[in-house]
């Protein structure tokens, strides 16, 4: 977990509750995360995504976050990753689900 956590974000270490947190979602242990703004939730649902065979479902109700989320990961070398949106069209939702 700590070579991806260095390898894919470049970091050396985890924030206060973030390993914790990360443990419960590999081990398929329900989990509820309250961090500060700024605390590293991102992280806490990005990086079991590189370690777990599937995808990641992220749930948000604001769109600019969703679009700062696809960015992020998309920087990071990321090419399977979309905000499904109000405004994406219904072909491009389709699309989305078909892959």
């Amino acid at each position: 977990m700590i070579n991806i956590l260095k390898e894919r974000f470049g970091y050396d270490s985890f924030r206060i509750g973030q390993k914790e947190i990360i443990e419960d979602v590999l081990n398929g242990r329900n989990c509820v995360a309250m961090l500060p703004t700024g605390g590293g939730k991102s992280l806490c649902y990005q990086l079991p995504g590189y370690i777990l065979d599937g995808s990641v479902l992220i749930i948000s109700p604001l769109v600019s976050l969703m679009e700062d989320q696809v960015q992020q990961l998309k920087n990071r070398g990321e090419k399977r990753v979309v905000a499904l949106n109000r405004f994406l069209s219904y072909r491009e939702k389709k699309t989305c689900y078909m892959n």
